[in-house]
C-alpha cells in the first residue's frame, strides 16, 4: 500500500501528507503522528524538489549529449 501511495505524491507539492493521512487513517495510528510530519514536510519538500530537478537535468544533459554525438 505504502508503494502505491508513493508513486503518485512525489510529484505533488503537499502530497507526503495526504499520504500520511491515507495511511494513518487505513492503519487505525494515531492522527497526531500527521501533525508531527506537518511541520517538517515543507522543508522535505523542499529535498525532494531539489532531488527532482538535478535528476532532470542530468537526464536532459546525457540525451543531448547522445544526440549531439
Amino acid at each position: 500500500m505504502a508503494v502505491l501511495l508513493c508513486v503518485g505524491t512525489i510529484t505533488v507539492p503537499g502530497g507526503g501528507i495526504m499520504a500520511l493521512t491515507i495511511a494513518v487513517t487505513t492503519l487505525h495510528l494515531p492522527a497526531e503522528s500527521i501533525a508531527l510530519f506537518a511541520s517538517i514536510d515543507w522543508f522535505v519538500g523542499m529535498f525532494r524538489t531539489v532531488a527532482n530537478v538535478i535528476g532532470d537535468v542530468t537526464t536532459a544533459v546525457i540525451i543531448d549529449h547522445e544526440e549531439a554525438g
